[in-house]
């Protein structure tokens, strides 16, 4: 295929990733805001950069020949245990607000659709940093040069 071909076609994929991001960012009933909002109740710190597991599903047991292009895009393959039977879970890093997680997301949907395959959010991989960690990082409300 003409290589100019393959980079037209990946920035107009890029382009609708950064579109559905975009609008499930904004929309205030997307999947993607709802999910920062349950995890920033849980405890973790919306903004911050953790690594996100992912499932991903196929129907015809394609699973190794769709790992490729998921490893090439940047995602850490996890568990294959269950990878003859269609089930795999993958590793990233994302930033915890709904734009980067919708992105990350549609780009594994993307990349597996191909090959019978679909993708959802799990969750962080690791548990949330204690409550005093998190105050630690918290602005102060105490205005400055006050003397208590």
């Amino acid at each position: 295929m003409d290589p100019l071909r393959n980079r037209v076609g990946a920035v107009v994929a890029d382009v609708a990733d950064r579109g559905a991001a975009l609008f499930a960012a904004v929309w205030p009933r997307s999947m993607a805001r709802w999910e920062v909002e349950r995890l920033t109740a849980d405890g973790y710190p919306a903004g911050e950069v953790c690594d996100v597991d992912f499932s991903l599903a196929f129907d015809d047991g394609l699973a190794d020949v769709a790992l490729p292009a998921v490893r090439h895009a940047g995602f850490v393959v996890g568990d294959r245990a269950k990878a003859e039977r269609g089930f795999v879970t993958v590793r990233g890093r994302v930033r915890l607000r709904a734009y980067d997680l919708s992105r990350a997301a549609a780009r594994l949907n993307r990349l597996v659709a191909p090959y019978g395959g679909s993708a959802a959010v799990i969750g962080p991989s690791s548990p949330p940093p204690p409550a005093a960690v998190l105050a630690d990082r918290a602005p102060s409300t105490e205005p400055e040069g006050r003397v208590a």
